[in-house]
Formats: C-alpha cells, structure tokens, sequence
C-alpha cells in the first residue's frame, strides 16, 4: 500500500555517478550552485531558489525532475523525482540492492527504504504521487 511522504528537499550520490540519474561530467560535492548550473546548464532549468536549482531530465527512460540542494552555497544533496511515468519500484530496489546491500524498511511507510554508505544516505520511495531517490551526503567518509 502507498502512503504520502512528504519528502523534505534534494539530495546527491557519491561519487555523483553512482546515481540513478548520469549527472553531467564534473559535477561533485561541494560544488557551489553557480558551478552546477554551468555544468547542466539552462536546458530543461526549471526552477532556481538561494538553495536548489531543479531540472525537467530523463532517468531510467522516464521524465523526471532532477534537484540539486546546496547548504552554504555547497552541494549536498540530489534528489529524482518521478510523477507522471514511474521506473518500476521493484527495479530500482533491486538495483539498490545490488549496489548497496539490503536496505532498511521504513517502519512507518510501506516501500520506503534507507542505504547508509560511507559519506552517503540514499532514500527510495514509492509514495502516493510519485517515486523518488534521494541522495544525501553526509561527508562521513
């Protein structure tokens, strides 16, 4: 059963090319937000504000929206979300699974499920208007 999760902001992989959405060459950590946008660039920009720049992009063949989320003007979260057209669930927890061991179910929520790696907590979501993977780095390296 889905239920709504109200999913707080952006968050990013490490290294960024280990997420489900093939970031732009060059794109790391700690990036400011000025330095990003010059990377992906103004195509599909969908909206800016002083901590996230959001993009209309394709994961996994679907549209999706991509963030970007910066504390103190440094990249530290990614965030895809899907709305419309969803991967399915089942192959991206698979696929996380694969690369990251088994997750940790939500006690609260039906298919949400944490990895927590060395500098890095990815959170996969199917919820009730949407699916999501969230990438946060918590520079625990």
């Amino acid at each position: 059963m889905k239920r709504v999760l109200v999913v707080g902001f952006l968050c990013l992989a490490i290294p960024l090319a280990t997420s489900a959405y093939d970031t732009p060459k060059g794109i790391h950590w700690g990036m400011s937000k000025e330095q990003v946008m010059s990377i992906e660039g103004k195509n599909g920009l969908e909206s800016i504000t002083e901590d996230s720049v959001m993009y209309k992009r394709s994961s996994y063949g679907k549209p999706a929206f991509v963030g970007y989320g910066f504390r103190a003007n440094k990249l530290f979260a990614m965030i895809i979300f899907w709305r419309d057209e969803e991967p399915d669930f089942g192959d991206l927890k698979r696929l996380m699974e694969n690369r990251y061991g088994t997750g940790i179910a939500s006690p609260q929520y039906d298919d949400l499920y944490l990895w927590q790696t060395p500098g890095l907590d990815i959170t996969l979501g199917d919820l009730e208007d949407g699916m999501v993977i969230r990438y946060d780095y918590t520079g625990k390296e």
